[in-house]
């Protein structure tokens, strides 16, 4: 409270528990991505692997299998432009 007040920024009351889940594993699944196509990872499995066994990610739904399987990539892209249009100043 006492950052956003000497930023002048506005407390955000709307956001709901999904849109906090997506802010979160949006740009997790954008990185995988981006690995593979770089050429780094060969498969998003690999990618979930190293989610799972180097940051903690759940073992029963890491962020690639999740984006493919429950809400699709396209949602993360739209996700993605639409957090950028809202707030555009962060990265």
């Amino acid at each position: 409270a006492e950052h956003r007040k000497k930023h002048g920024i506005k407390a955000r009351t709307d956001l709901t528990d999904e849109e906090i889940v997506h802010r979160c594993l949006f740009p997790l699944v954008n990185e995988g991505l981006r690995i593979l196509e770089e050429g780094i990872a060969e498969s998003s499995a690999d990618v979930d692997t190293t989610w799972v066994a180097g940051y903690g990610a759940p073992k029963a739904n890491p962020p690639m299998t999740w984006a493919r399987e429950v809400i699709g990539f396209k949602t993360v892209r739209d996700g993605l432009l639409r957090f950028a249009q809202r707030d555009p100043e962060l990265p």
